[in-house]
């Protein structure tokens, strides 16, 4: 699922898309980023970057393993319903905006790779 809504202030189609097993892509404006794990159950990317944005659906839409792993994850994070689990790694991982997203898919599974060893 992409949502890039900055204003959305809960955005329960992203629940809802992680329940039925989908990663998602929100950006790191409003309270979607707090309804998922980035780099686990999908992606945040900044609200001002189109590229980012067309790099993490070109990423998701060709790595089928990574958007598997990502899509078991978000139903799990959905059905076990601990979104204090999504604000304390959403924090951790750049819903701040500290986590600099990838110029490229090489530096994308670089930065995938303490999440996901098996996918460096």
């Amino acid at each position: 699922l992409v949502f890039p809504s900055t204003t959305d202030t809960f955005g329960n189609v992203v629940l809802e898309a992680q329940a039925c097993g989908l990663p998602v892509i929100v950006t790191d404006k409003g309270g979607p980023r707090e309804l998922m794990i980035n780099g686990i159950t999908g992606l945040v990317i900044p609200s001002d970057d189109q590229d980012a944005l067309l790099r993490a659906m070109s990423f998701l839409s060709e790595d089928h393993e990574t958007r598997s792993l990502m899509g078991c994850e978000a139903r799990e994070f959905a059905l076990r319903g601990n979104l204090s689990a999504a604000t304390q790694f959403s924090t951790l991982f750049g819903a701040k905006g500290d986590w600099d997203w990838a110029a490229d898919e090489s530096d994308f599974r670089a930065a995938l790779a303490p999440l996901w060893p098996t996918h460096a």
